[in-house]
């Protein structure tokens, strides 16, 4: 595990790991179904996917911009990303 800090504090915010994700179990999903059902889409059907999850990032952005400060970003910073 590793430890994230808050940029301008130093306090300790979180413990990060991937201890447990079975990455080679995730590879390969992503080579046989994830891909074949990408594909099985149309255009339209991909991007009304893709314009669902920016709609639901969107709507998360204050949660985002107060992890940003935590590294230190202004909101400016952090509106682009």
């Amino acid at each position: 595990a590793r430890t994230i800090h808050h940029a301008i504090t130093g306090a300790a915010l979180w413990e990060v790991t991937s201890e447990g994700l079975d990455m080679a179990q995730a590879r390969r999903f992503a080579i046989e179904r994830g891909g074949k059902a990408l594909q099985a889409m149309t255009f339209i059907e991909r991007s009304a996917m893709l314009k669902a999850v920016a709609k639901h990032l969107l709507e998360q952005k204050d949660q985002f911009y107060a992890i940003s400060a935590q590294t230190g970003a202004t909101r400016a910073d952090s509106w682009v990303d």
